[in-house]
């Protein structure tokens, strides 16, 4: 009995550690893809599966001017020093604790070098800058700021994001890809500095180890499992 506790659970590790490798694999590979849609509206998708075409081409539909919204909550900030009287912006909306605005309900005016929109809410107020929300392929087609080179990822309890730094200005691009039960819910892009190191990582070294270890953690499972037989 004891050795078949210890079976089951050595196969729901493996299952989990393959569950964990496929989310990387996938997210990576979208990631990739987003930056390629930054310069090219026609993006090689052939090599995707019908699941990641799905969630690349969601991505894309909701990056359109007509549907694109914008997390105010990830691209500005309140400050104590911005009180102000003025009424929340028309169009802002709340939903699970963020504010959003949908980005063709913005009133732009220009500024020097970009366009600057005021956003107002619960008398607080804060400038949005057209260059921190662009439009897909209208905005970043023909702007070499928006050739990217991969940086690092980091991974929290309900997110994966990927860093991006743009080899002309330096500015940079999280991807962020929100997860629920182990499955990508929502995808969206913030347009910021970062300050992540480029990760250093050796892939064959990292295959070869990863394989060892599933190597002998079969043939130890294979040899309880025998034991187990015998026993019965």
């Amino acid at each position: 009995m004891r050795n078949i506790k210890i079976i089951i659970l050595i196969i729901c590790l493996l299952l989990t550690c393959s569950c964990k490798k496929d989310m990387v694999t996938m997210t990576e590979k979208l990631a990739n893809k987003i930056v390629d849609a930054h310069k090219s509206s026609t993006v090689d998708t052939t090599d995707m599966n019908k699941e990641e075409q799905r969630l690349f081409y969601t991505f894309l539909d909701s990056q359109i001017l007509e549907n694109k919204i914008i997390n105010i909550s990830e691209n500005i900030e309140f400050s104590d020093q911005s009180d102000t009287q003025a009424p929340n912006t028309n169009g802002l909306y709340e939903e699970n604790g963020d504010y959003y605005i949908k980005y063709t309900d913005i009133k732009w005016e220009q500024v020097e070098n970009d366009y600057r929109a005021t956003i107002s809410l619960n008398n607080k107020e804060a400038g949005l800058f057209k260059s921190l929300v662009p439009i897909l392929y209208d905005d970043t087609y023909n702007n070499d700021k928006y050739n990217y080179i991969y940086m690092n990822k980091n991974k929290t309890d309900n997110s994966l994001e990927y860093y991006y730094k743009s080899i002309t200005d330096g500015s940079g691009l999280i991807i962020r890809f929100y997860l629920n039960k182990n499955k990508i819910s929502k995808i969206s892009t913030i347009y910021q500095d970062i300050y992540y190191e480029p990760e250093i990582t050796d892939k064959n070294s990292s295959i070869v180890l990863q394989t060892i270890v599933l190597i002998i953690i079969v043939i130890f499972t294979v040899s309880l499992v025998v034991v187990a037989i015998k026993r019965i």
